[in-house]
């Protein structure tokens, strides 16, 4: 179980966060499993590489003093897709996965 559950506020500013380092080609997942997880789910990010992750913080941490919410997300994991990442939040779930 995630010790962390993103509102639906702080989903929709990763997100925007995403689509602003990503130029609009990164995706979110909710309910993703990553390894080491056994079932339980947790929310990612599909990117390009390790220094769309960088950018990705710093947008997330500018959108969140913008709107004044608090997203705290900590350490995140990553796994290699091919030619793209997902980077994850074993402790860090939204309160509906779809």
């Amino acid at each position: 179980m995630s010790d962390i559950i993103l509102t639906s506020e702080q989903v929709d500013l990763m997100w925007e966060a995403l689509h602003r380092c990503s130029d609009g080609k990164g995706e979110l997942y909710r309910g993703y499993s990553g390894r080491g997880m056994w079932g339980g789910t947790c929310v990612g990010i599909v990117i390009e590489d390790e220094g769309q992750l960088f950018a990705f913080g710093q947008e997330l941490a500018r959108a969140a003093e913008v709107e004044g919410v608090e997203v705290e997300l900590g350490r995140c994991e990553t796994d290699g897709m091919g030619l793209r990442m997902i980077a994850y939040w074993p402790n860090v779930d939204t309160e509906v996965s779809t």
